[in-house]
């Protein structure tokens, strides 16, 4: 599994071994639940911004290595999304969207980290909704399910432990 922030400012080679430029966003359809492509910042002044879709992608690990790319076209991009205010089904608003959470081979989106706040994050951990219980609107994004996942390291969970016994 893949966050967004594991791409982000990644080096992008044309396989012909020439530099192009380097991620700047991702490139979504957040109804199909699926990332379509990266967005590419260009060395190129006369090419100022590219896409590469991911089907034109050969291997990424510390650099990707791509074989084509298009005109930048209009995509959702995550950028568009990030930060957006995360509501459940009865009003209540749990937090606002950190990061996208998608799969290595087929960029299936599984879920998102859900950030309630960085003192919340301290003292709760931050949690995972997954991607098919939420609904992206105009102003927010709508979880319409329960599944929530939550996340905390065990010295977090040590130090807010008053007894100061190991879990």
């Amino acid at each position: 599994m893949f966050k967004s922030k594991d791409f982000s400012l990644m080096e992008v080679i044309h396989i012909k071994n020439s530099r192009i430029g380097f991620i700047k966003d991702m490139l979504l359809d957040f109804n199909d639940k699926k990332i379509l492509g990266f967005e590419i910042s260009c060395y190129d002044f006369l090419n100022r911004k590219l896409n590469v879709m991911k089907e034109d992608i050969i291997t990424f690990e510390n650099s990707m290595v791509i074989n084509n790319t298009c005109q930048k076209n209009n995509h959702l991009c995550f950028k568009d999304i990030k930060g957006t205010d995360i509501w459940d089904i009865h009003g209540n608003m749990m937090g606002m969207l950190e990061d996208i959470i998608f799969e290595e081979n087929s960029f299936k989106i599984y879920g998102v980290i859900l950030s309630s706040g960085m003192l919340n994050n301290y003292l709760k951990g931050k949690q995972i909704l997954l991607a098919e219980e939420l609904i992206l609107g105009d102003n927010c994004i709508l979880c319409s399910g329960c599944s929530r996942l939550s996340f905390s390291s065990k010295p977090h969970k040590i130090s807010l432990n008053s007894g100061g016994e190991l879990n």
